[in-house]
């Protein structure tokens, strides 16, 4: 059986080495951002409730923040141009533009600038349809339907005995 000088083995070690660092410095070199460029848009946010007979739904823009760290952003950008409503099969309910006093103002001092429907009171199995509508950022819409009175079923009343 012949073998290898050793000086060969170590030879195509060196060149392979050295192929490797050679594709590590020739390879592309393009940057990565995970951010894609900014585009403003429509945030609508709303719990609606049948807990209440006044029903509130925010309308804000996103924004932008430099470095890429949401906390660095101090203010909200609400939209001021919304039109707000809530329609079911039997009724229209418009919403008004409102201020509500901020409890928290630890990190945005100003206030809530929300939309309000009063008196609005759900009513249990009914959909509701919400639609948004801003000239400067088009038309947003959801439906729900609010669910019907909750009810639990326990068919082994060992498991309430004890918690």
């Amino acid at each position: 059986m012949r073998t290898r000088p050793r000086y060969l083995a170590t030879l195509s070690s060196l060149l392979l080495g050295v192929a490797a660092l050679l594709c590590c410095v020739l390879s592309c070199d393009e940057s990565f951002s995970p951010s894609a460029p900014f585009q403003p848009r429509m945030v609508v946010y709303s719990v609606l409730t049948t807990e209440s007979d006044t029903q509130y739904v925010r309308v804000y823009s996103t924004y932008n923040p430099s470095g890429n760290d949401p906390s660095a952003n101090l203010d909200e950008i609400p939209v001021t141009d919304a039109n707000v409503t809530v329609s079911s099969d039997s009724a229209l309910y418009q919403f008004q533009k409102t201020v509500v006093q901020r409890v928290d103002k630890s990190r945005y001092a100003s206030d809530i600038v929300a939309y309000m429907s009063y008196p609005f009171k759900l009513a249990r199995g009914k959909t509701y349809k919400l639609t948004v509508t801003s000239p400067t950022f088009g038309t947003a819409t959801a439906t729900a339907t609010v669910p019907g009175v909750a009810s639990i079923s326990a068919t082994n009343f060992f498991a309430l005995a004890d918690p």
